[in-house]
């Protein structure tokens, strides 16, 4: 063997000791052969022992056989490195197209930020039950630790949720599936020790709510009357920059992100084949293009928005909202100014009640794209199908989250038959002659009423 020196064998010859001609270490190593893997195990005794370097390398020997016997693993990699495999697998699902680009996003910044301080240097075989159960906990808890304000700062992360949502650790726990199946396909773990890395279910966090009609007629309110006239130019662009975003979420349910980067020659004005109008986006979603749709005044307040006179960013590559000296406006900096608005509504006499929900819970500019679905879903009935085409999302979803939010016009036709005739009765002209009415019997002999309970 190359680069070895000091060839001793034992166990009949299926064992090897040496020392390596490479390193100046007088440690011994050692190596034999694993049948059912078709490759060498290699190991270092960490001892210049010949005596000491034999028993080490004997017992490992008889533990692997032990170990084939019962068909259980016997080759190692540290977590990390299968994490690793995982992510170049995944790399190559996205370029193949089966993967979205988004997914690739989540392991890569699950395997830098939080798999390679909770997992370091352990082995993929002594992650076991105990130890996914406590990277939930430690991960729930990330970013209020410590641990968790260090990486921040060296990251340079300015803006995260202290605690993860679910689809967030949902996510998580798909890509440590990811990284077990690859353990398992190559025979470094078994299925019946792999372990369960169902995500742990906490306390249900209160649903967040958008405006309601009267919070959005003041929010709106406040802000033509009293909010659109400061007195610099830069912050007169500013506020109107923010006023017709909000208007533009609130009109059509599109996420923030996507609204700060259209830019002007993704909006036009369309004329379907029934000849009504309608304003037409295109808009970069998640992980596709969609083209929502919204009423035709849209587009004309947009125009208005354009031709201001103190908006100098209006050519077909312009953003529509961009910051004052044309770039991108932050997500954050965004959200302190869309917040900054509340609280100066909530703070006169005339327009307060806008900073909170109807739970207590502050309002943010997500709120916007809430109060969309919630008008929607309840003033004008429109489907969890087509909600799903216009906002880019799945109806899944939207049945999970709005799913409180019933339009109200089919509240007549649930309850209709039910208030007139009795609930779980037809009407007595879709009664067969011969079905006897347990109200009618009832009606007959009141005893049988307090019959039907005891039995």
């Amino acid at each position: 063997m190359r680069h070895t020196k000091d060839e001793k064998t034992i166990l009949d010859g299926q064992v090897l000791l040496y020392r390596r001609t490479d390193k100046p270490s007088k440690k011994w190593q050692y190596r034999f052969w694993v049948k059912s893997e078709c490759k060498y195990m290699r190991r270092t005794t960490s001892t210049p022992d010949l005596h000491a370097a034999s028993t080490i390398a004997t017992k490992h020997f008889y533990e692997v056989q032990a170990k084939l016997a019962h068909d259980m693993p016997v080759f190692d990699k540290l977590f990390l490195d299968v994490a690793d495999e995982a992510v170049r697998e995944l790399r190559e699902d996205v370029k193949r197209g089966i993967r979205s680009p988004r997914a690739l996003g989540y392991a890569e910044r699950a395997r830098r930020l939080y798999f390679a301080h909770f997992f370091a240097k352990k082995c993929i075989s002594a992650v076991d039950q105990r130890s996914i159960d406590a990277y939930w906990r430690w991960r729930i808890d990330y970013w209020t630790s410590e641990t968790g304000k260090k990486v921040r700062k060296q990251e340079r992360i300015n803006r995260v949720s202290e605690k993860p949502s679910a689809d967030t650790l949902n996510n998580e726990k798909q890509f440590l599936d990811s990284i077990f199946n690859i353990a398992q396909r190559d025979g470094l773990y078994l299925k019946s020790s792999r372990p369960d890395t169902t995500v742990p279910r906490r306390n249900p966090t209160r649903r967040k709510f958008g405006f309601s009609p009267e919070q959005w007629k003041r929010f709106v309110s406040f802000f033509q009357g009293h909010w659109l006239n400061p007195t610099t130019e830069k912050l007169k662009y500013q506020r109107h920059c923010l006023y017709y975003y909000c208007l533009t979420a609130v009109e059509t349910g599109t996420r923030g992100g996507a609204l700060l980067a259209l830019r002007w020659r993704d909006i036009s004005l369309q004329t379907g084949e029934d000849g009504m109008q309608y304003t037409l986006f295109r808009v970069q979603g998640k992980d596709h293009i969609y083209e929502p749709v919204s009423h035709p005044d849209v587009y004309r307040r947009l125009q208005d928005w354009r031709k201001t006179v103190f908006n100098k960013y209006n050519e077909a590559d312009d953003r529509v909202f961009s910051e004052w000296g044309g770039g991108e406006i932050s997500a954050g900096l965004f959200g302190t100014r869309f917040k900054n608005v509340l609280k100066a509504a909530e703070n006169t006499k005339e327009y307060k009640g806008v900073l909170n929900d109807q739970v207590g819970n502050e309002f943010s500019p997500s709120c916007l794209r809430q109060t969309y679905a919630t008008f929607q879903r309840r003033y004008h009935g429109t489907s969890y199908e087509d909600l799903e085409i216009n906002m880019g999302t799945s109806a899944t979803m939207l049945r999970k989250h709005y799913s409180h939010v019933q339009p109200e016009h089919i509240a007549g036709r649930l309850t209709k038959q039910g208030m007139n005739q009795g609930m779980g009765r037809l009407p007595n002209s879709d009664m067969p002659e011969n079905v006897v009415i347990w109200e009618d019997l009832v009606q007959k002999d009141p005893n049988l009423n307090m019959a039907r309970f005891e039995d």
